[in-house]
Order: structure tokens, then sequence, then C-alpha cells
């Protein structure tokens, strides 16, 4: 995938994203933003074991198909995942049989859409992102331990 330019008659959506995994769990935290400024939020906690990037992954792909389901047609997709980004841009390889699964779907819900753009986001400039979505999990994780 090469690097794109937003169609600027076509009103653009932003899917904002963070992946998480630790001793307590997995899951991601998601904001689709409409063009009316309207944010989407979601949480999601996997019930399986899953690295940083599998977490990643599984959010762009919910991401996709909640924007999808929205009918956009135009997406901004930001996240701190540098290395996910990079092999959804085909500048990185994908390792790993799951690994390469993910990207296929992704490469296959991305072309439901006019335009995709992908913009990576410093970690610093995700945390209003991550303390939001993750407090959900967090709260979600405590329920179910406590």
């Amino acid at each position: 995938m090469e690097a794109t330019q937003l169609v600027p008659d076509l009103p653009t959506w932003k899917l904002s994203m963070d992946g998480v995994a630790n001793a307590q769990g997995s899951g991601a935290g998601l904001i689709l933003t409409s063009p009316d400024g309207i944010d989407v939020e979601y949480a999601l906690r996997f019930g399986f074991k899953a690295s940083n990037n599998k977490a990643e992954y599984e959010a762009v792909i919910v991401g996709l198909n909640l924007a999808h389901s929205m009918e956009a047609e135009q997406l901004k997709i930001c996240s701190d995942s540098q290395l996910v980004l990079k092999q959804i841009e085909e500048a990185y390889e994908a390792k790993g049989e799951k690994m390469i699964l993910y990207l296929k779907k992704v490469q296959e819900l991305i072309k439901k859409f006019v335009q995709v753009k992908i913009r990576y986001v410093p970690r610093i400039e995700n945390r209003e992102l991550a303390s939001k979505c993750f407090g959900k999990i967090s709260n979600s994780l405590a329920g179910e331990l406590g």
C-alpha cells in the first residue's frame, strides 16, 4: 500500500486505537470519529491471550468493520503501533502465520473504502485514548477477578 492523500470532497472518518497485553489479559481501545466530530468509543477485552501487536490488529479489524457499518468511505487510521502500521503500508513484512493472516484480513477490509490513510501517532499523544478506553477494560477485568 503506498502513501495516499485524502480525497478533498469526501467526508473523512478517523479511527484512533491502541492495543494492550499484560498479565491481567489483553484488549484494545478505539474511537471512531465521524466527520461531524461525534465519537463512538469501544473498549475491547479479549478472551484469549494476545501480544500487543495482535491486540493492535484486533483493534484495526474491529475499527474497520465498525467504520464500514457506519458507511464511511474515507478513513484515517491513527495508532501508536509503528510495526502494525508499517506492515499495513507494506513497508515491513509480516512474520509468522498469525500475523500474516491478520494483515491479509486488514487488507481485505481496507478494500471496502474509497480511501484509507495511515498515520503513526507517538505514544505520548495516544495517552488520552489509552486512559479513556483502558480504564473501561481494567474495570471489566477487576469485576471478573474480584
